[in-house]
Parts: C-alpha cells; sequence; structure tokens
C-alpha cells in the first residue's frame, strides 16, 4: 500500500509517453495548425473579395460614363 503513489505516479508518466497519447498530440497539433490555415485562407479570400467587389464598382462606374460619352457624342 506504501508505493501506490509510486506506482500511480509512474503509471501516469508511462501514460503521459504512450505511443497512443504521442499520436493523439500530434493529431491535435495538426488540427490546430489546418484550422489556423483555414482562418488565414478564409481571411485572405475576404480580402480578394472586396478587391473584387471594389474593382467591379470602379468598372461600372467607368462603364457607365462611358456610355454617357458615347451618347453626348452621338447626340452631338
Amino acid at each position: 500500500m506504501n508505493r501506490a503513489g509510486d506506482i500511480l505516479a509512474a503509471w501516469d508518466a508511462q501514460i503521459g509517453s504512450s505511443p497512443a497519447e504521442a499520436a493523439a498530440r500530434r493529431r491535435d497539433d495538426d488540427l490546430s495548425r489546418l484550422e489556423q490555415g483555414l482562418k488565414a485562407s478564409r481571411a485572405r479570400y475576404h480580402e480578394l473579395q472586396d478587391h473584387l467587389d471594389a474593382a467591379a464598382t470602379g468598372i461600372a462606374a467607368l462603364a457607365a460614363e462611358n456610355d454617357a460619352l458615347r451618347r453626348e457624342i452621338a447626340d452631338s
């Protein structure tokens, strides 16, 4: 009974370094890394979408101005 604490401590130390625990830790690290990558990719997507929206707005404004100038030239 006196060795129970030592045995449990050794058991806990062994469990902490088991192959299953190492595999679970690697899996968790991989998941964390993938989640961070996904978050970064989504942020980049939103940034690019904002640029695309701005470009589309600018192109639409220029096209409308171009049409107005063409009509003005045609009317004169």
